[in-house]
């Protein structure tokens, strides 16, 4: 009768072994998998713009942005007890003017 249990309990530390392995080959091969999938897209969108002739991805580094921001803020302050100060915004806005030009 132990000897059961003794083979019992070996058994199941192999299933918690098997499945770490298992879970552990999962997660190596999840990044393989993603840059697969990643190296995919990245196929099919140069397929789409320049043999299709779809419209370019929208990219930072190939535009350039000239734009003016102004901010402008109107605040009421008040000295209350003890010397504490009381700020209430009436308007603060913020503009943008400008253009963003493809190279």
């Amino acid at each position: 009768m132990r000897k059961l249990r003794k083979l019992r309990a070996q058994s199941l530390v192999e299933y918690i072994i098997f499945l770490a392995v298992i879970v552990l080959a999962a997660i190596v091969m999840q990044v393989y998998v993603r840059r697969g999938l990643q190296g995919r897209y990245a196929e099919v969108v140069d397929f789409a713009t320049t043999k299709a002739q779809a419209p370019r991805q929208y990219e930072p580094a190939n535009k350039q942005e000239d734009f003016k921001v102004t901010q402008s803020t109107d605040a009421k302050e008040r000295i209350g007890s003890a010397g504490a100060i009381n700020r209430t915004i009436v308007k603060d806005e913020v503009t943008r003017k400008g253009e963003i030009k493809e190279w």
